[in-house]
């Protein structure tokens, strides 16, 4: 870990990093009523235009466009089937130079190698992404029905699946690739945190647990099996 201070009436902000290489960041609430959450960013070309352009397909914006010194311009909005994300243009192309070839995520602990979108109308929030981010989706069968795999460029990132509103609320879910999943869980049950649900297995892809830290950020772990998958 690592706290930067970014000055201009920003709050510190602690850099996690994995092999010398940032993964994430913790700050504090920026304001009361907000709920815990880690949140997801997604680098685009212009933080405006696509804000804009989210606004017109039905998001709402709560976040307009800001600049964050020595970072690059970001924004947030909630997409029309509820859930939030924001979008980053970074300052300096070569800021993104820490990441990895996005199949090695899969084999390195600690990094986030997949991503979840759970809205009412996964159908519909592909169309309404792929239009907004490029973003192409391959429909699979899944035991919970339908699953939207989200590719960018020809690498599968994450995905998307219909879930009723009153079963679990629209939300982005984030996932990081732990080497042990059992120890993954005993580490954060003895911190304070919580097991949401049993593991759930994936056949010949691995098995993954959802947790809540002390303060209710909910991440899921993800154990794989194989280490080329996409």
């Amino acid at each position: 870990m690592g706290d930067a201070d970014h000055g201009n009436g920003f709050r510190p902000y602690t850099v996690g990093n994995v092999g010398g290489q940032p993964v994430a960041g913790i700050m504090k609430l920026m304001a009361e009523g907000i709920p815990v959450y880690w949140g997801l960013y997604v680098t685009v070309d212009n933080v405006d235009a696509t804000l804009s352009q989210a606004a017109e397909a039905g998001a709402t914006i709560i976040q307009e466009g800001f600049d964050a010194p020595a970072v690059g311009r970001m924004g947030v909005f909630q997409d029309p089937f509820g859930a939030v994300i924001s979008v980053i243009k970074y300052n300096d192309p070569d800021h993104e130079s820490h990441q990895r070839e996005w199949a090695d995520c899969f084999t390195t602990h600690g990094v986030f190698s997949w991503f979840d979108l759970r809205v009412a109308d996964a159908e519909a929030a592909s169309a309404f992404y792929g239009d907004l981010f490029g973003w192409t989706t391959q429909k699979t069968e899944m035991p919970q029905g339908a699953y939207y795999i989200i590719n960018v460029g020809e690498e599968g990132i994450g995905g998307m699946v219909s879930v009723a509103a009153e079963e679990m609320p629209p939300h982005w879910g984030a996932y990081v690739t732990v080497r042990d999943l059992d120890a993954f869980i005993a580490s954060a049950e003895s911190s304070g945190g919580k097991l949401l649900f049993p593991f759930v297995k994936i056949p010949e892809v691995g098995r993954f647990a959802a947790i809540s830290d002390p303060q209710g950020g909910v991440l899921a772990g993800f154990e794989y099996m194989i280490p080329d998958h996409s």
